[in-house]
């Protein structure tokens, strides 16, 4: 039966500058043991244990995190478009001062019911 069928959550992510994709970025459900890591499609799916506002976290060495919170429903689709971008690497002995808060990230999140 549709109605019965656990949220499903559609993650692509991609850099912040360039519009590409990014492979190995983990993407998981913040406070569960649900997660993964995208394929070389900057893409990751998967189905939500629970419905209910959930935070999606991802991150990757050399990149911006992000923290996107996404409405899960039963029987529903949701898509989240994440661009990360790329923290500086210092020389060593130089001093970099870490990124603004919510700094070269976006996210857009889009909810349809499954068909």
């Amino acid at each position: 039966m549709l109605a019965d069928r656990p949220p499903l959550l559609l993650v692509q992510v991609v850099d912040a500058e360039t519009g590409r994709p990014i492979p190995g970025v983990q993407v998981f459900l913040a406070g569960t043991a649900v997660g993964g890591v995208t394929d070389a499609a900057g893409r990751f799916d998967l189905y939500a244990p629970e419905t209910g506002p959930r935070r999606v976290s991802l991150r990757q060495i050399g990149r911006t995190e992000a923290s996107i919170e996404v409405p899960l429903e039963r029987s529903t689709v949701t898509q989240v478009l994440a661009a990360l971008g790329a923290v500086p690497i210092a020389p060593e002995g130089a001093f970099l001062l870490p990124p603004l808060p919510g700094a070269a990230r976006s996210a857009t999140v889009d909810t349809t019911a499954a068909r």
